[in-house]
């Protein structure tokens, strides 16, 4: 607790004493980007007229001086693989259910007129043979 207080102290000396320009120059490539980067969606966010404020520069200077411990960085990069792979996953099932789904719909729709055919077929030929179809339910009531 007393390395972080003592290091929110510093990093905030260095900030507010360092130029921007500064603070860069002390930086590595990657950690410039970064920093470019934050400093691009700070603007955004104020808009493209407004200049930095002393607050957002501060904050931007403060972001370069976050240490990432590589562990933590390649452990973040593995989740964020294994979620595009869930997720790539997850899509490939969908779409894999849609088309299967669509399948079945086609095939149905080309079976039923001829199981609409043939159920009206059946029900004219018993009733053409009454006497043998009542026979034939009161033999299923009589079972059952």
């Amino acid at each position: 607790m007393n390395a972080e207080g003592f290091f929110s102290t510093l990093g905030h000396l260095v900030t507010s004493q360092l130029p921007q320009a500064q603070l860069l120059s002390l930086l590595t490539e990657v950690k410039k980007k970064q920093l470019l980067n934050t400093e691009e969606r700070i603007k955004k966010m104020a808009g493209t007229d407004m200049k930095l404020t002393d607050r957002s520069i501060e904050s931007v200077s403060r972001a370069a001086l976050i240490y990432t411990v590589p562990e933590a960085a390649d452990h973040k990069r593995k989740e964020q693989r294994r979620k595009k792979e869930q997720v790539r996953r997850y899509m490939r099932d969908i779409s894999k259910d849609a088309i299967y789904a669509e399948d079945r719909e086609l095939a149905l729709q080309e079976l039923w007129p001829r199981i609409l055919t043939d159920m009206v077929r059946a029900a004219v030929i018993d009733m053409i043979r009454m006497d043998v179809y009542m026979k034939g339910c009161l033999e299923k009531l009589c079972n059952s």
